[in-house]
């Protein structure tokens, strides 16, 4: 693992990858066709983003929850709980690597309509945002922010969904989910 100013960049094992892509073909087998959804790697870049966090918070020994939308229905309940703290994972592929001192200065959530007011309904408490390199070698942790402050970051829609654009110095470390496991923080 190596820490780039604020970002935490973690290499990504073929053992992580293959885990990932057999989780998404099992989701598509289970759910999937019944539900007549094609079948494709945004389910897979999502479940990867998911297990390189679990990766980190074991590597560090927080004790933490891991709901797999395999064995829920569509849709998890959350996809990381760190004692009662419920977070979605929201990841997405890159093409270039990693620069804090380029483009990086804004974040965007792109989230779909409603889906904000969905967390709000699962009480997800964090939206944690995970960047993957498109040749899936590297996944870099890049912070959270509160589901509740969501709103005030809102920038409008695309046509395809509701734009989020949080600024990096509005998101929470990606390490302080350990702090927050150790101390207070977390319920």
């Amino acid at each position: 693992m190596t820490l780039f100013n604020q970002v935490i960049g973690i290499p990504i094992s073929p053992e992580l990858y293959d885990r990932a892509n057999k989780m998404e073909r099992l989701f598509y087998d289970m759910k999937g066709k019944e539900m007549g959804i094609a079948q494709n790697h945004d389910y897979f870049v999502g479940v990867l983003g998911e297990l390189v966090l679990r990766k980190y918070l074991e590597f560090n020994n927080v004790r933490h929850e891991f709901d797999d939308v395999i064995t829920s229905d569509f849709g998890d309940k959350f996809d990381v709980k760190i004692k009662k703290t419920l977070f979605d994972v929201k990841t997405q592929k890159i093409n270039k690597p990693f620069d804090m001192n380029g483009m990086w200065d804004k974040l965007s959530f792109r989230l779909y309509p409603n889906q904000v007011e969905k967390l709000k309904r699962k009480n997800i408490d964090y939206v944690y945002k995970v960047m993957i390199a498109i040749d899936y070698t590297t996944a870099w942790l890049i912070g959270y922010a509160k589901v509740k402050d969501l709103d005030r970051f809102k920038k409008g829609s695309d046509g395809i969904g509701e734009i989020y654009e949080i600024p990096f110095t509005s998101l929470f470390p990606p390490w302080k989910v350990i702090d927050g496991y150790h101390s207070k923080l977390f319920k």
